[in-house]
């Protein structure tokens, strides 16, 4: 896992790059990218891998649906 702040601006195709260190950890987790998503609590994009979405899902699956 790796927490940090970086703020890039957008290129002329609206892409962002990431870096390297980043890259490179998600290469090594057998996945060649990333999920980014506004975030809940911040004005900011936040961003993980797809075994993290898996994680969360598989969390919220184990909720009880008729709980608040």
């Amino acid at each position: 896992m790796f927490l940090s702040t970086h703020e890039n601006n957008l290129d002329k195709k609206g892409r962002v790059s990431v870096p390297a260190s980043f890259r490179s950890y998600l290469t090594s987790q057998g996945y060649n990218g990333f999920i980014g998503y506004p975030s809940f609590n911040n004005p900011s994009i936040e961003a993980c891998s797809q075994s993290r979405i898996e994680q969360l899902s598989d969390s919220i699956d184990a909720l009880n649906p008729f709980e608040e």
